[in-house]
């Protein structure tokens, strides 16, 4: 009895599945008063989220618990109330600092750090940047990067970087961005890249988009943001994908589309648009698995403070290999639906048959979801125990299926390339070659050491095609080699 089969050696595969939709829903809304321009930070399952402007600059704070849906009181930000400021989380505090307090040449670098065990806020290094409206603002590996921005409202712009560090609370100059100066721009973190764009210099609107890497300080321009040239907009990271959107144009055109960015294809697709009450000058964050949009201004003097979450797409394919001459099929047939994929074509379904990265949007009532993946073609290793055999009591049978790149799982869980069998029993291996893994087995009988002679000669010459004399005690082994 000999088994042999190979496991994800696949030479058709069809996969139909469907995506659960990206969505909008809104939450409760704070207390407190609408606004513009406010900011936000996260620790643990709570938003902080305060200053900002409706008519008067503020200083007030409030928290988000998402897991109760509610909000509770927190401590006003000291110092001057505050507009157009940046915010960021590291280590379990809370830091505000930059922006404006008051109409005309004025910037507010003081940065203070709030320690939700106390709820209370303590004076830290002021920020040394040149601008103080509207900076971007991200952080890595425990640090904030911080940098451009506008002197209140004299149409200065600046665009240069610098970085804090909150252990020894101190700012580094970076240098200047490689791009133009400007104020109202947008940062994330994606990885283990930093990602600058969007933004204005009160003449242009812009939406070229930057990444930096810290590790080198090197820069590169990423693909083009397909939407409009925006400022004031929002962004937020979810599973390794950033989502940035809403904002206006420098003509005050409120915009309410949204874009995902796939720093893996570094390509921007078209995300669900916001279906509220379209706005700039909001304030975005994450907490646990979910976006979230707050407050800002629907043009004029609307402020609004509602709030609300979004839930990205969920994808429905793993990464797959297929082993052997095989092809992969994919259907994405969603009711309703239309289809683009990476190569212009439109239909539901596609064969893959070549190793690749392959992505599809679907769009459904006017909502698009990409989805994606890697597809690996590859060759099965070539694994052979030999046939079925017999062994006797005092011998041994070697095994061996050393493969390179292999990794092999024998019936008792040993892993080496090699097996020494000593006993009658079905034995077998699994041996996996880059994603490819082959089983084959074989059958061992044990046979009796007072076996006749005559048994072992017929025995012997079926396997190493000896002849035998007529009589049964006389063995002969021909020389055919000459």
């Amino acid at each position: 009895m000999k088994f042999k089969y190979s496991l994800l050696s696949i030479c058709f595969v069809l996969i139909s599945s469907f995506l659960y939709g990206q969505r909008w829903s809104q939450q409760v809304s704070p207390t407190y008063s609408a606004r513009e321009n406010s900011v936000g930070f996260v620790i643990g399952n709570k938003a902080y989220l305060g200053t900002g402007y409706n008519g008067n600059f503020l200083s007030d704070f409030q928290s988000y618990d998402v897991t109760t849906g509610s909000w509770g009181a927190v401590a006003p930000i000291p110092g001057a109330s505050r507009s157009n400021s940046i915010a960021f989380e590291i280590g379990g505090f809370g830091y505000v600092t930059a922006g404006w307090s008051t109409f005309g040449v004025n910037n507010n670098s003081s940065m203070y750090r709030y320690d939700p065990s106390t709820n209370t806020w303590t004076s830290v290094a002021s920020y040394p940047g040149l601008g103080g409206r509207g900076c971007f603002s991200t952080v890595y590996n425990g640090e904030a990067y911080v940098g451009a921005g506008g002197i209140g409202n004299t149409g200065i712009v600046n665009n240069d970087l610098w970085k804090y560090n909150p252990t020894t609370n101190t700012w580094t100059s970076l240098g200047n961005f490689p791009f133009s100066k400007r104020t109202g721009g947008e940062a994330f973190t994606v990885g283990n890249y930093l990602y600058f764009g969007f933004g204005h210099n009160h003449s242009s609107d812009f939406k070229d988009v930057w990444r930096f890497d810290p590790t080198n300080s090197t820069w590169i321009q990423i693909s083009t943001f397909p939407g409009s040239p925006r400022l004031q907009q929002i962004s937020f990271v979810l599973n390794g994908k950033a989502y940035v959107g809403g904002g206006h144009r420098l003509s005050g055109t409120i915009l309410n589309d949204y874009y995902e960015y796939d720093p893996l294809l570094n390509t921007w697709s078209i995300a669900c648009s916001f279906p509220g009450v379209g706005r700039s000058n909001a304030a975005g964050f994450v907490v646990r698995d979910k976006g979230y949009l707050f407050a800002g201004r629907a043009g004029g003097t609307n402020y609004i403070k509602d709030l609300w979450s979004y839930t990205p797409a969920v994808s429905s394919y793993k990464d797959t290999v297929v082993c052997g001459l095989g092809s992969l099929l994919i259907n994405k047939s969603v009711p309703g639906g239309s289809y683009l994929w990476d190569n212009s074509s439109f239909s539901a379904t596609r064969t893959i048959s070549q190793s690749g990265v392959y992505w599809v949007d679907v769009t459904v009532g006017g909502c698009t979801i990409r989805d994606s993946i890697a597809v690996t073609i590859s060759t099965p290793p070539i694994v052979d125990l030999g046939n079925d055999t017999s062994i006797s009591s005092n011998s041994s049978l070697h095994l061996d299926v050393t493969t390179p790149g292999g990794t092999y799982l024998w019936q008792d869980n040993s892993t080496l390339g090699t097996f020494n069998v000593t006993q009658a029993g079905v034995y077998w291996v699994e041996v996996t070659v880059n994603g490819c893994t082959v089983r084959d087995s074989i059958n061992v009988r044990l046979t009796s050491s007072s076996t006749s002679i005559s048994g072992i000669i017929n025995e012997y010459a079926k396997v190493n095609q000896i002849k035998s004399s007529p009589c049964s005690d006389t063995l002969i082994i021909s020389d055919t080699t000459g």
